[in-house]
């Protein structure tokens, strides 16, 4: 005799849990065996994840395990997606996503920790930072959802897994020139709409030397850690996915601005 499972699929919003509780009360009066799913990584709005939205999907997983145990589930799916859609651009590398991956399980599993540590214990654990260096006053300020943000500064402390550490950082590293310093899109538009503008072509030089040569540097440092974890066919497709848009941009700046200097 062949069984149904049927698996129920929320990855977020604010009513998630009261969604999620009708729709498992409904099967389960059927008789029909349920188990949820989160997501470790999925859309969030976001097609280039170089990593999660974890703030997201801290609280999806979280919600998931507090289902699992008032609704008495079997199981939980803690789905982790490669592409925001059928041959869409790659989100971060499976690497960058063992954070949350690894958060359902301790949460799970280990009923005597409080979720509040995974944090601390995950950069003990899974990268060899040493506790000492975490008993500093500031540690108390930073929450679970801060761990991306942190590599960077931890990256010298970092003692296991560094590939991944590494991709991390040279993901932020790509990210702070293409899109968090001066946002690429608003430099153009500002060069397109005042091309006669001496203050405005000006200023766009100074951002484009600044923020393509670190464009630069963000590239050659994804391609020297990417060769550490995939064949140099998929590398290279994964940083094409990454500077297809920048370099989009950069073309149109040579347009609009003659004597613009190339980076070399």
């Amino acid at each position: 005799m062949t069984s149904l499972v049927v698996v129920v699929w929320i990855y977020g919003g604010h009513r998630m849990k009261a969604a999620a509780r009708r729709i498992l009360h409904t099967l389960q009066e059927a008789g029909i065996e349920v188990i949820g799913a989160s997501s470790v990584r999925c859309w969030d709005d976001s097609g280039e994840q170089n990593y999660p939205v974890i703030h997201n999907r801290v609280h999806n997983i979280a919600d998931w395990i507090e289902l699992a145990r008032s609704e008495q589930l079997d199981g939980i799916i803690h789905t982790n997606w490669g592409c925001p859609f059928s041959l869409g651009s790659p989100h971060g590398l499976f690497e960058t996503s063992r954070y949350p991956a690894y958060f359902p399980a301790d949460l799970s599993w280990n009923f005597q920790a409080a979720a509040d540590t995974y944090l601390e214990r995950f950069l003990h654990q899974f990268h060899g930072v040493s506790l000492a260096e975490m008993e500093h006053a500031e540690w108390a300020d930073y929450t679970i959802t801060d761990y991306y943000q942190l590599i960077p500064q931890l990256l010298p402390l970092i003692t296991r897994n560094l590939p991944t550490a590494e991709l991390i950082d040279a993901m932020i590293r790509f990210e702070l020139p293409a899109a968090r310093r001066s946002p690429l899109p608003t430099l153009l538009f500002r060069g397109a709409w005042s091309p006669d503008s001496e203050e405005v072509i000006t200023f766009l030089k100074e951002k484009y030397r600044m923020g393509y040569s670190d464009l630069l540097a963000a590239k050659q440092n994804m391609r020297r850690v990417l060769a550490q974890l995939l064949p140099q066919e998929m590398a290279e497709l994964f940083i094409l996915s990454r500077f297809y848009r920048p370099e989009l941009y950069e073309k149109q700046l040579q347009l609009l601005i003659a004597d613009l200097q190339i980076i070399e």
